[in-house]
């Protein structure tokens, strides 16, 4: 008999059982050893091996294999890439952006910020009524936008800019691009942006962006811009 596989076994192989049929454990058995036949419960209580875990080196809950941003400082929240989260698009990360809902296509810096010199808005001139210089309704919802622009931006300098189209004189056109432009910063003002973060220029007849040989381009030159100073 041997005993080299944990139980007794004939020579034919076969494992020796006593009286009441369990087998004949050998002296070096252990429980690793065991087998169906012979202890069943043992077999039951064994837990299988666990799956190989797939490595996650910064952690962000997507493994190294699928991670398209390796060295994600830990907190982060990511993408289904394991990218950093970036909210406006801008390309800068939201845990680095210092200027949360940057308008889209806006030039940015390395902390997210409008780059000084960058339209990020225009209010254009069917909202201005020829020869007037108050809002209507259309343009107070396109300033609502800016205005939550600017609280998301605490850090930014807007020059607000008014122009006209060639319809006048050109003294009477600067004047009247000003007057626009100041109604815009009043508005602003009146709804919580500090004054001093707003600037408000005429610039006339000056820099029109379409013919003012038709209407449709006369209306469109009549327009306000918001350009992000330094």
């Amino acid at each position: 008999m041997a005993d080299d596989v944990g139980y007794w076994n004939s020579s034919s192989g076969k494992v020796w059982r006593s009286g009441f049929g369990e087998c004949w454990r050998g002296g070096h058995w252990t429980p690793d050893m065991a087998t169906e036949a012979c202890d069943p419960d043992l077999m039951a209580q064994a837990e299988p091996d666990p799956e190989p875990q797939e490595q996650d080196a910064d952690g962000d809950g997507v493994p190294d294999g699928r991670d398209a941003c390796p060295g994600t400082p830990p907190g982060v929240k990511v993408d289904s890439r394991g990218c950093p989260l970036d909210a406006d698009g801008d390309g800068v990360a939201d845990y680095l952006d210092r200027c949360a809902n940057t308008p889209a296509n806006t030039e940015v810096d390395e902390h997210g910020c409008p780059l000084a010199g960058t339209k990020i808005f225009t209010i254009e001139g069917v909202h201005f009524a020829f020869d007037r210089s108050e809002l209507r309704s259309e343009a107070r919802s396109t300033l609502d936008e800016a205005i939550r622009v600017l609280r998301d931006n605490q850090g930014v300098t807007v020059a607000i800019t008014g122009h006209t189209d060639s319809t006048g004189s050109d003294a009477y056109n600067q004047d009247l691009s000003k007057r626009r432009a100041q109604s815009v910063h009043d508005y602003m003002v009146a709804r919580g942006i500090d004054a001093n973060r707003l600037r408000a220029y005429g610039r006339g007849e000056a820099e029109p962006i379409r013919t003012n040989q038709t209407g449709e381009g006369r209306a469109e030159n009549r327009r306000v811009e918001f350009v992000v100073e330094e």
